[in-house]
């Protein structure tokens, strides 16, 4: 098992197992009186959960008790991957519970809280003015636009990730990256969200996506995790 790009082993944890429990559901209803069937107005999935167990066997309880210490904090914010699983799953601890055995031997259970679960996809190049690209998964999720232009450019319109973009102002072979999950748009390193106009930063949803941009001499790199409830 791995968390945070680590081996739980290197904290002399060992997993003995775990389980996945599916998101939280959460209705917006109303049944009026009178009707004779409710309307959802609307529903949410929220949280899933990711429940480990451990084993940690030591030669005596104060190194056992450092090591689980150790493990505890590294694992406190993580991104957690599971052999028998293709996915990744991203969460934040929520309980915990330690059970000594007999000396120098625990069983611990971490319990973490999951966003959702992902998994790496290959990059996506849009080698003309319009591509499609099939996402897996069941739920939107942000991109990493990766624009350089071959020669300077005063705008360049994209469609097909989420709300329309226009960025402007580009230099030849400077790269622009639009990077959805932070939230920021530079130019080599730099500050671009001047030169940014959208309603949003960009996204693919489940299922096939169409992107196109308006202008030829431009490579656009996509990329991104697809994601599950």
């Amino acid at each position: 098992m791995i968390i945070n790009n680590k081996d739980t082993e290197e904290f002399g944890a060992t997993l003995l197992g775990y389980n996945i429990e599916n998101s939280e559901i959460v209705n917006y209803d109303d049944w009026m009186d009178g009707s004779f069937s409710p309307i959802t107005h609307r529903q949410v999935f929220k949280f899933s959960y990711v429940e480990c167990n451990f084993l940690f066997e030591q030669n005596n309880d104060d190194i056992a008790e450092m090591m689980i210490s150790n493990f505890i904090k590294h694992s406190s914010k993580a991104e957690i991957k599971i052999e028998d699983l293709a996915r990744t799953y991203k969460g934040v601890l929520d309980e915990i519970n330690k059970d000594k055995i007999v000396k120098g031997k625990f069983e611990l259970t971490l319990k973490w809280k999951c966003e959702y679960s992902f998994k790496e996809e290959p990059d996506f190049i849009l080698g003309s003015r319009t591509g499609s690209l099939f996402v897996p998964g069941n739920t939107e999720t942000p991109a990493i636009v990766e624009i350089t232009p071959a020669i300077n450019l005063i705008d360049l319109n994209i469609k097909g990730l989420g709300e329309d973009i226009l960025i402007k102002n580009l230099t030849a072979n400077k790269k622009i990256i639009i990077d959805g999950e932070e939230g920021k748009v530079t130019e080599e390193g730099k500050n671009k969200f001047n030169d940014y106009d959208s309603w949003g930063f960009p996204y693919l949803v489940p299922g096939e996506n169409t992107i196109s941009m308006d202008k030829d001499n431009v490579e656009v790199k996509i990329k991104y995790k697809s994601r599950w409830i």
